[in-house]
């Protein structure tokens, strides 16, 4: 909704409920709740999806009525109802121990197991155990109503089977982000943990670590509104802004750097140290002008390049750049550290990790709003893409049942943790998975668009217009694969989707 300002916090298993009586019913509505499922072996819920609760009470009986509204996975509400008996007895509380461990051994990280479209082994497992047709265990909401009947008797199992495959054309879209970046002119501050700050409000996400020694600012936004970004920043800590990260060289991660460094200083670097204030080394460096009269501005070498190559302002560009795995700072008492992820969106991705706040800031790597942006003109492959993401998961811990611990702060989007992240990973391998049997096949870009492989996630992250479309995610995919090779003795052949 156009305006709309984020709710602080973020989606949680159990979501943000408001209650009110009506009558003697206590109505709940239930937003923000974390992506799953209905029922764990069943339909999915998406982070999109809210809750509408009727509590009321008979006695000892309580009824709760349940309404579930989902734009991504249901077609209309679905409604439950549940009668509990309350029992004068105390069965005590109990818990479970619930801890990750190695399951499943000499599994490749970029594995997720998953059908192809089509290709699902048991889908007559349902109606021929309760000898229904075909088309009645398949179609979904239109099986509610008593005119399906007829459509369900007459139906042929190839009619039914093609519900199976993607339908064709692209899907009407949908609100794809529960907290959307705000556009009414203002930065909004929201504390992530401890003393790391998220600032919302002018393109990609900005994150601040502020303290005793000053600001630590992750990106600057796509430079609309620096001088509010600054003022945001100067209300977190009266210390200058000291050092400026950034995790991509797009523009809407990059579009404040001149004027969020010119308002800072590098305090560890005065320019008397150089040879007087305002000592100019932009002959030897072409970079850096005014040593330590400006924030120092850090990020893999290849943002620096690419900047140049695109003639950027000498105080935009990176002067402080690294090579390989990791740039590290130890700052506001705690380790701050930049890890290069090669060729993922682009070929100068970096994730930022506060190491003791334990707060993860992915850059374009991971987004709540949209596919990711591969870009493949500057380096990007869907390969580099989930290496990346597993990197990032890599580093994550949650405090229980999935939720809590490493907190994710994505480049657009609301705060996440270990759980986003992972079904965005397992998205993206999917998606990559049934591509790659495609392109196997020999199928062409264009039969590879009109395949619809993304149909499934197209309500969720797609986009028919707009900067990144669902085409261009999946053309951008496309590019980035090849051919599985051969494997010895084994045929290579493979069907086309």
């Amino acid at each position: 909704m156009a305006g709309r300002i984020p709710r602080p916090g973020r989606p949680t298993p159990c979501g943000f409920s408001t209650g009110r009586f009506v009558g003697n019913a206590l109505v709940v509505q239930t937003t923000h709740m974390k992506q799953g499922w209905l029922r764990r072996n069943g339909t999915p819920q998406s982070d999109q999806a809210t809750l509408t609760d009727f509590f009321v009470r008979h006695g000892d009986h309580l009824t709760d009525v349940t309404v579930v509204n989902d734009p991504v996975f249901l077609t209309e509400p679905e409604v439950r109802s549940n009668d509990y008996a309350r029992q004068p007895v105390d069965h005590g509380a109990w818990l479970y121990a619930c801890d990750d461990g190695e399951q499943i051994l000499d599994r490749p990280d970029d594995y997720v197991p998953h059908y192809l479209f089509g290709k699902q082994p048991f889908v007559k497992e349902y109606s021929e155990r309760y000898k229904l047709p075909l088309m009645a265990s398949l179609v979904g909401q239109p099986s509610v109503y008593p005119e399906f009947a007829d459509r369900a008797a007459k139906a042929t199992e190839a009619e039914a089977l093609a519900l199976l495959q993607p339908a064709p054309g692209r899907p009407s879209e949908v609100s794809k982000a529960s907290t959307p970046e705000p556009s009414d002119g203002e930065i909004h501050t929201f504390r992530v943990r401890d003393n790391v700050y998220l600032l919302l409000g002018d393109g990609a996400n900005i994150v601040v670590q502020a303290g005793d020694q000053g600001a630590f600012v992750i990106d600057t936004g796509a430079g609309k509104l620096s001088d509010k970004v600054i003022r945001a920043i100067k209300a977190l800590t009266p210390k200058p802004i000291q050092f400026v990260a950034n995790t991509s060289f797009h523009a809407d991660h990059v579009g404040g750097n001149v004027k969020v460094v010119e308002a800072g200083a590098d305090l560890s670097l005065p320019g008397s140290f150089f040879g007087g204030p305002a000592a100019n080394l932009g002959a030897v460096t072409g970079l850096v002008t005014r040593i330590g009269e400006t924030a120092t501005l850090i990020a893999h070498n290849n943002v620096a390049v690419r900047m140049q190559t695109a003639k950027a302002a000498a105080a935009a560009t990176p002067s402080d750049t690294f090579l390989e795995e990791r740039r590290r700072k130890f700052y506001n008492g705690e380790s701050v550290e930049l890890f290069y992820q090669p060729n993922a969106v682009t070929d100068g991705d970096s994730i930022v990790h506060f190491r003791r706040s334990d707060v993860i800031v992915t850059g374009d790597i991971f987004t709540t709003t949209q596919y990711p942006f591969i870009d493949v003109k500057n380096g990007g492959t869907v390969q580099g893409e989930i290496k990346a993401l597993n990197n990032i998961l890599n580093r994550t811990a949650f405090e229980h049942e999935e939720d809590g611990g490493t907190l994710i702060v994505p480049a657009h989007g609301y705060v996440s943790n270990e759980h986003e992240v992972l079904e965005y990973r397992d998205m993206v391998v999917i998606v990559r998975d049934r591509i790659q049997a495609m392109v196997n096949a020999g199928a062409t870009l264009s039969q590879v668009k009109g395949a619809r492989l993304t149909a499934d996630y197209d309500t969720r992250f797609g986009a028919n217009s707009g900067p990144w479309t669902t085409d261009m995610f999946v053309e951008a995919v496309f590019q980035t694969l090849k051919p599985a090779a051969p494997v010895a003795g084994k045929s290579t052949g493979a069907k086309r989707n």
